[in-house]
């Protein structure tokens, strides 16, 4: 196959294709190309300022922590999987309270069901989960 040199868009260096639709020499000059392509159409968006941090008080251990948003939760990844855990270990107890499940049914409920398909019910029925009691009230 007879290749003729082209001229590379990016750089302007002359170089033998290795494909017959190489528009570039390497693929650095490609990825250039492709980034100026993009800022171009790009618009830059204003510096925002930053959120102030807000002291938030930790779901499990009840201590207080410094959190970028009003949503957070928990101060760190243990106590969140804490709290989930304690959480789990309470549903049995209040499946079998209201709807009087037998104690292994209400485990292959627990097994074969999402967590907050569970709790949703649970809540729907009116219990609501307390965590520095471990139950469902």
């Amino acid at each position: 196959m007879n290749r003729r040199a082209k001229k590379c868009k990016a750089c302007k260096q002359t170089y033998t294709p290795s494909k017959i639709d190489q528009k570039y020499c390497t693929h650095r000059c490609r990825q250039a190309a492709y980034r100026k392509r993009k800022m171009v159409g790009a618009r830059r968006k204003p510096v925002s300022q930053e959120r102030p941090l807000v002291p938030v008080i930790c779901h499990h251990c009840n201590g207080t922590f410094w959190a970028k948003s009003r949503k957070a939760k928990f101060c760190s990844t243990s106590c969140r999987t804490l709290y989930h855990r304690a959480l789990k270990a309470a549903i049995p107890d209040a499946i079998h309270l209201v709807y009087g499940l037998p104690r292994d049914k209400v485990l292959d409920v627990i097994e074969t069901q999402p967590i907050g398909k569970i709790r949703a019910v649970l809540e729907t029925a009116g219990l609501r989960y307390h965590h520095q009691k471990r139950v469902w009230m």
